[in-house]
């Protein structure tokens, strides 16, 4: 009865499994974080990317805002389709883009987080909204 007990309460080689199972527990949840992270810095740098390019477009009047926006939407991996772009010029009484306007662009997206599943709308109501504000002023020698 006594070998028994002293087996029993050896611990020799439970070392490396307890570092195992803790490292594990530790390291896939800041491997999704890191994951995530990344995936919502993405789409944040392609919205401002985004918004500014269209804003650089329409003060020089070369090129089409939907031509920019796919184009950025291709590198960044986004959906033009659900991104969102708000164009406002001021003063409101002129024309939107002339010449000593000031143009807003608004550009917004949600970004999905990974691994979120489509079932029940989670992938929808845990996204995250990521948008870019630019203003740029249009030159009077257009």
């Amino acid at each position: 009865m006594r070998r028994w007990s002293r087996w029993w309460s050896d611990d020799a080689g439970s070392a490396s499994l307890e570092f195992i199972v803790a490292g594990v527990v530790l390291l896939v949840p800041i491997m999704y974080l890191g994951v995530a992270l990344n995936g919502v810095h993405n789409q944040a740098m392609g919205v401002q990317t985004a918004a500014r390019q269209i804003a650089r477009v329409l003060s020089g009047g070369s090129g089409s805002a939907d031509a920019v926006l796919a184009a950025v939407a291709a590198e960044y991996g986004m959906e033009p389709d659900a991104m969102r772009v708000e164009i406002s010029c001021r003063p409101l009484s002129a024309p939107c883009p002339a010449p000593g306007t000031f143009v807003t662009v608004r550009v917004g997206t949600s970004a999905v987080l990974p691994l979120a599943p489509a079932v029940l709308d989670i992938a929808q109501s845990t996204a995250i909204p990521v948008e870019a504000i630019v203003v740029h002023r249009i030159p009077d020698g257009r």
